[in-house]
């Protein structure tokens, strides 16, 4: 759960605060692009990504 509020002022807080909020949203970002890229691929490379996929089921 996370709280948030937008100001005119923001409270001191630790600069690890920070850094851990942009290494998160960094690796979100990095996640959503992994998607969109397997995405694309499944769509317009079916038969490869198919072909790469291993036979049988769990």
């Amino acid at each position: 759960m996370a709280y948030f509020q937008i100001s005119g002022h923001d409270p001191q807080r630790p600069d690890e605060t920070y850094f851990e909020t942009v290494d998160t949203f960094f690796e979100a970002t990095k996640l959503a692009g992994m998607l969109l890229l397997a995405f694309w691929m499944a769509r317009h490379q079916r038969e490869a990504v198919m072909a790469s996929m291993p036979k049988g089921g769990g």
